[in-house]
């Protein structure tokens, strides 16, 4: 976690991977702006990088379905963060899921 504010990414360093995922989304999202559901689940995305991702979803003022689990940037304060930046109209909710160990 960053040691600023969870949406300052001023002391953040992305890793290479991760600029490209990063890049990759922004172009998926450009062009699938009624995207509904996005299955991130077990990506490996740190904190950064699902942050990041949050704040390219505000434009999908579809979505309704983020799966998140078994990423180590998975935490209550990186999931309120991400919940008050996505626009969808229903309610969204935490459903977590067992691990497999």
């Amino acid at each position: 976690m960053p040691t600023g504010e969870i949406n300052s990414n001023a002391t953040w360093h992305l890793s290479p991977n991760n600029h490209e995922v990063m890049n990759f989304f922004k172009n998926f999202i450009k062009y699938n702006l009624h995207l509904v559901s996005l299955n991130l689940d077990n990506t490996g995305l740190n904190p950064q990088t699902l942050i990041v991702l949050a704040g390219l979803l505000r434009r999908c003022q579809a979505i309704r379905c983020l799966h998140m689990s078994a990423n180590e940037g998975v935490t209550p304060a990186v999931v309120s963060w991400i919940r008050s930046r996505i626009q969808a109209k229903d309610k969204i909710e935490t459903k977590p899921i067992a691990s497999y160990n």
